[in-house]
C-alpha cells in the first residue's frame, strides 16, 4: 500500500523547500543493500524512516547505515508512537530522534532547527532525543485539526501503478488509500 503518512511529511518538507528523496524501496523494487547503497551514496544530512512494529528490523538496519553515513537519524510511524519513544533510544544508539503522534509539523520543525545548527529540541513537541546521556521525551503534539492544511502527498516520486490494496478490498493496481481523517482506519 501507498504509505501515506510519510509521504504527506514528505510534502510538508518539500513545500518548505527542503530538497528530499523519497524511498518506498518495495515500490520501487529495491532490497535492503540497494536502499543502503542509495543512503551512504547520497549522503543525505537527515534520514527519517516510519516503521511498523513487524518491519522494526529493516527500519533499523537502514537507519544504522545512515549513522554510518553521518546523518542525523529519526524514527516515526506506528512502532515509534505505541512503543516508548525513551525505550527505543535506550535501545537503539543508531536513532538520534523519535517523533510520536503526528509528526508532520515536528519534522518540519526538528529539520529547521538541524539547518539552523540549533539543539534546544526542548521546544519540539512530539520529540524524544538524547541530551547527553540522558534522554529526553517532550509533551505530545496537540492533532492537526485542520486536515486540508496539509500539502497533498508525493504521489508523483513512486509508481502508483505498483500499489495494490486488494488485500482491504478489490481495487486492482494503482490504488492508494486516500484518508479523510487520521487514526487506525476501518473498512
Amino acid at each position: 500500500m501507498f504509505p501515506i503518512g510519510i509521504a504527506t511529511i514528505a510534502a510538508v518538507l518539500r513545500k518548505e523547500q527542503y530538497p528530499i528523496t523519497f524511498l518506498d524501496p518495495e515500490n520501487m523494487d529495491m532490497n535492503e543493500n540497494d536502499t543502503i547503497e542509495k543512503i551512504k551514496n547520497e549522503k543525505p544530512t537527515v534520514v527519517g524512516v516510519s516503521s511498523v512494529s513487524a518491519n522494526f528490523p529493516l527500519a533499523k538496519a537502514y537507519l544504522e547505515a545512515a549513522k554510518a553515513h553521518g546523518a542525523f537519524t529519526i524514527l516515526g510511524g506506528n512502532h515509534a508512537s505505541a512503543d516508548n519513544p525513551e525505550s527505543i533510544l535506550k535501545q537503539f544508539p543508531c536513532i538520534d530522534f523519535v517523533l510520536f503522534g503526528e509528526a508532520d509539523y515536528t519534522v518540519r520543525e526538528l529539520c529547521a532547527f538541524i539547518e539552523q545548527g540549533r539543539t534546544d529540541y526542548e521546544k519540539i513537541q512530539g520529540l524524544a532525543y538524547r541530551r547527553g546521556k540522558e534522554i529526553k521525551v517532550n509533551p505530545k503534539r496537540p492533532f492537526i485539526e485542520q486536515l486540508d492544511d496539509l500539502p497533498q502527498p508525493v504521489w508523483d516520486l513512486v509508481n502508483m501503478d505498483k500499489y495494490n490494496v486488494s488485500n482491504f478490498m478489490w481495487c486492482g493496481k494503482g490504488a492508494a488509500p486516500l484518508i479523510t481523517s487520521r487514526g487506525c482506519p476501518t473498512f
